[in-house]
């Protein structure tokens, strides 16, 4: 009878070690599980970051918008422009960059004097040299500009696309 009596406390006494040997292993993983989800959340939030800055470094629109806010139209793309269209005739002179659009906008004021002032263009800050030295905004509507049709609406005359 003592050794059955021996034999059952020694039982007990290594499930009791394997009862807290399991505790312990289920209450780290729940501090694990705990911290997984921390950082489940901090990288969910760090992708959709980086997803929207990619989707706007990278969408045709947002290089389109980019480049035309740091480059502009050159002249010699516009020119080509009026050409293709056949409308060259109706205009004196052509600008574009790299020279500043408040520049041009300067020199032509300081050459001629107009009646009715218009200026051509698809970026705000074309409507914004315009308004400047009070020049009528014509609008060269694209699906990248939409927005600009809501400004003003005694300065900007909008437009189909030169492209249409």
């Amino acid at each position: 009878m003592k050794y059955i009596f021996t034999i059952l406390l020694t039982i007990l006494i290594i499930l009791s070690f394997e009862k807290i040997k399991l505790s312990w292993e289920l209450n780290k993983l729940y501090f694990n599980n705990q911290n997984l989800k921390i950082e489940y959340e901090i990288l969910k939030e760090e992708n959709l970051k980086l997803l929207t800055q990619f989707h706007l470094e990278n969408l045709p629109s947002g290089i389109e918008k980019q480049a035309k806010e740091n480059l502009g139209m050159i002249k010699k793309e516009a020119k080509e422009i009026l050409e293709y269209k056949k409308i060259i005739h109706y205009f004196s002179e052509i600008y574009g960059s790299p020279s500043e659009k408040k520049n041009h906008l300067y020199e032509i004021l300081q050459k001629n004097e107009f009646k009715d002032r218009f200026f051509l263009g698809d970026a705000m800050s074309d409507y914004q040299a315009a308004k400047e030295f009070n020049f009528k905004f014509l609008l060269r509507e694209h699906k990248y500009n939409q927005e600009m049709k809501k400004l003003d609406q005694d300065k900007v005359i909008a437009g189909r696309s030169i492209s249409e």
